[in-house]
């Protein structure tokens, strides 16, 4: 049997004036037959049936191709395929490629009857997932008895994100007992590569995932003092996840494509014996049940269940986000997990009543902390510990947590300058786990010609940099916390601009030098764009309204704004190329950009490049002839003018270490490599991957030189 799970469409669907017939593989337009080969018609109804998620690659090799040995290019045939056999009967959007994530069914579409040999199965409604907790009961290729769970999902609400002051010891107060953090950590670790959460022991070894040019290492270390020592898995990228609770597995997923797209699952032995598949689940993390009798899987949009030893899956549960983190109390009843909303990319912890299926996000009583996330109950239930992001910088935050199921006030246990994030607690003895990090990027300079490199401004701790037009100044966005501030192009008169708790990313100066462009956002907040004064920070938004805007770059003159929008599935086809006329406030979207973002104005201001957002290739836009034609044919990101407006350089975006490339607009499609930076390690943060142009020719990358450490600290009540 083949380990890929079995994919059984059960509705037939209708969308646009197109109508799909599972069981009769037809696809009709009218009348008309549209014609599609038979994995293209089958990776679009595995779409239309997740049609309120994205679809990594990896899944749709695993279900619609069933993992054979073939090319990952077959995918994106079948999505070529589909969307010209739509088109040539309608213009709209129906399928969305979001690189690095996966594929979206983004039209409208409804489901128009079961299928007719599985009237068991229940139909979805339009809005996706079911509407009330039931049960359904299907069959999968083994004859496994499968249930599901839906429900209409909760929306997130907006959360205000709390200051957090300086603690190396803090205090939980419980009824006559407070729970307190040792005031020195011991460091476990003093490796210098990556580190990921979590943090697993079994009282004696530590577990955890490092990570060093795109490969994973699965270690193990005895405590502090320790080497720590790889475990031989044979799986390529192993990346733990849990323990058991008899200490004898751990769960770990194979890393096989992208950090956040899903993989297979395996139950490793920590003796001899070769690790175990557990087949029909593609998984993003997991976590096992305090008894060891079952698995929680989260996967996208759904909280699977596995039960042990069988290894099959009984239960599906609907969720509002993308659901990661799960931890299970320790006596069985429930399960808390972290859930990311899709619109605002915020963490909160939610929890899931295991007996009923229902699902609440967990409130606390006396504050809204923002960006909660990574959650887990102390051996005794008595007390709930989590991390707290707040202006780049995590902390480990608890509340006790009385039988009752009542919750009492949040106290901060850890803050700055060391942010500490992954909190794990030992099932063993009272340590707590935490990756300790103290967050710092240098902007790198690389003279291309020479082949030498060296600190910009001595180490300048920024992840995007922006010079003025008269190279007098620069802007850019300080690490840790994407705070925005100018400074002399020498590096003094360091300046912030804009004040916490805004964050901001790739600042542009405006050509007369005394405003800047810049994406801005709070906390759990979309990003938008403002124009911020570069003398006293004033503000002034540029697109009032609801709408996702990014990437911003000003025409020659000052008098326009060129900008792109952030894609979601909620608005997919508002991805577009935008322009501002600043003096009437006039949006005019130009002819022809749909699927393009990232744009970028010639020094000249005859042209904008922008990068597609299915293929990632570069696209030109001639301004006087209202054409748009592709530069490249190869995927690029970060694209920079060179000053005479004749070519562009951009990044590969698939190098676990960069690689810049150069296009000349003249003759397109004939690229030359530049620069190949190997000595840079890019940080692991939104805007990391990101280049620049200096002045004088140079590129400017970010090189990562954080503290990742694992600690342990000891605590107890008193």
């Amino acid at each position: 049997m083949s380990i890929a799970p079995e994919f059984k469409p059960n509705f037939n669907f209708r969308f646009g004036g197109f109508e799909l017939d599972v069981y009769k593989r037809e696809l009709r337009h009218g009348s008309d037959l549209v014609q599609l080969t038979g994995k293209a018609f089958e990776t679009l109804v595995y779409l239309l049936n997740h049609r309120e998620r994205l679809v990594p690659k990896r899944e749709l090799l695993a279900t619609v191709w069933s993992n054979r040995s073939i090319s990952e290019n077959v995918v994106d045939q079948a999505l070529k395929d589909i969307r010209k056999a739509l088109r040539k009967y309608e213009p709209s959007v129906w399928v969305k490629t979001v690189y690095g994530e996966g594929y979206a069914f983004v039209g409208e579409a409804h489901a128009t009857g079961i299928a007719p040999d599985d009237q068991a199965a229940r139909s979805l409604s339009d809005a996706g997932p079911l509407t009330e907790t039931q049960l359904v009961s299907t069959t999968n290729d083994s004859g496994s008895r499968i249930r599901r769970f839906g429900w209409r999902p909760v929306t997130l609400t907006a959360a205000v994100v709390m200051t957090i002051t300086f603690m190396v010891t803090a205090v939980l107060k419980t009824p006559g007992k407070r729970l307190e953090l040792a005031p020195s950590p011991v460091q476990v670790t003093s490796s210098s590569r990556a580190k990921l959460s979590p943090i697993i022991t079994d009282g004696s070894s530590v577990f955890f995932t490092e990570v060093e040019g795109g490969r994973y290492h699965l270690m193990r270390t005895t405590g502090e003092g320790a080497e720590p020592v790889e475990i031989p898995t044979g799986i390529r990228n192993p990346y733990v996840c849990d323990i058991s609770p008899d200490s004898q597995n751990l769960l770990v997923r194979d890393v096989s494509g992208a950090f956040d797209e899903y993989g297979p699952l395996w139950i490793v032995p920590l003796g001899h014996d070769a690790p175990t598949r557990i087949p029909d689940v593609m998984a993003f993390d997991a976590a096992w049940s305090r008894k060891g009798d079952h698995i929680a899987v989260t996967h996208g949009f759904e909280l699977l269940f596995v039960s042990m030893p069988a290894l099959t899956v009984t239960r599906k549960i609907a969720l509002p986000g993308y659901g990661w983190w799960p931890r299970w109390s320790p006596d069985g009843d429930r399960l808390r997990l972290t859930i990311m909303d899709p619109k605002s990319l915020s963490n909160m912890i939610w929890e899931v009543d295991i007996a009923s299926g229902r699902i609440s996000q967990l409130r606390l009583p006396t504050q809204r902390l923002a960006n909660i996330s990574a959650g887990d109950w102390t051996p005794d239930s008595r007390h709930f510990i989590f991390q707290v992001q707040y202006d780049g910088v995590y902390s480990i935050w608890a509340f006790p947590e009385f039988r009752s199921g009542k919750l009492d006030s949040a106290f901060p246990l850890t803050s700055g300058p060391m942010g500490w994030r992954g909190p794990t607690i030992s099932r063993t003895a009272n340590r707590l786990y935490a990756r300790g990090q103290l967050t710092k990027f240098e902007v790198t300079q690389h003279d291309t010609r020479a082949g030498q490199y060296r600190r910009f401004l001595g180490g300048l701790s920024a992840e995007t940099v922006a010079f003025s037009r008269d190279m007098n100044w620069i802007a850019y966005t300080a690490a840790p916390g994407m705070s925005l501030w100018k400074a002399r192009s020498n590096g003094l008169e360091r300046t912030r601009i804009v004040p916490s708790p805004w964050q901001a990313a790739l600042p542009r100066w405006s050509p007369d030098g005394n405003k800047i462009a810049t994406m801005l956002r709070k906390s759990g907040e979309p990003w938008k764009i403002y124009v911020v004064s570069a003398r006293d920070g004033g503000m002034e938004e540029l697109v009032p309204g609801g709408s996702k805007e990014a990437t911003p770059d000003w025409s020659p003159d000052g008098k326009r704004i060129v900008f792109g929008r952030l894609f979601s599935v909620e608005d997919a086809t508002r991805v577009a190329i935008n322009v501002v006329d600043l003096a009437s406030k006039q949006v005019t979207i130009l002819p022809d950009s749909q699927h393009l973002f990232h744009p970028s104005w010639s020094p000249d201001g005859q042209y904008i490049v922008a990068i597609h957002s299915e293929t990632f290739h570069l696209f030109l836009y001639d301004l006087r002839a209202r054409q748009w034609r592709e530069l490249t044919d190869q995927r690029a990101g970060f694209p920079n003018w060179e000053p005479d407006s004749r070519a562009v350089s951009f990044l590969d975006p698939d190098s676990p270490y960069p690689i810049v490339y150069r296009v000349n607009i003249k003759i397109p499609k004939v690229v030359t490599k530049i620069a190949e930076l190997r000595d840079v390690r890019p940080p692991n943060s939104p805007f990391g991957r990101w280049i620049g142009v200096h002045p004088g020719g140079s590129i400017l990358a970010v090189h990562d030189v954080s503290t990742d450490q694992v600690f342990a600290f000891q605590y107890g009540l008193r």
